[in-house]
């Protein structure tokens, strides 16, 4: 398993949307990153998508963002029913 500090360098982390992110696991698999969450929802993004993600770099509407959201990895487009 990668570490993240090896991804995402050291700086202040988190921003206003970093609390939109439930709970998740990664993993480098071929050079881009997997991550999963508690529901078997998944979703392959790169280093520098992981980087902005631990960030709260992005941005709401942004395609990473609707591709999180489409996936289950947002708190506020959670489908609950």
């Amino acid at each position: 398993m990668i570490p993240l500090a090896q991804i995402v360098p050291a700086r202040k982390a988190g921003g206003p949307r970093s609390t939109d992110l439930v709970p998740f696991r990664f993993r480098e698999i071929g050079g881009d990153i997997l991550l999963t969450n508690e529901w078997g929802d998944w979703i392959f993004v790169t280093k520098a998508e992981l980087g902005s993600l631990a960030r709260g770099e992005v941005a709401p509407g942004s395609p990473l963002f609707e591709r999180l959201a489409e996936r289950s990895f947002l708190r506020s487009r959670l489908e609950v029913g």
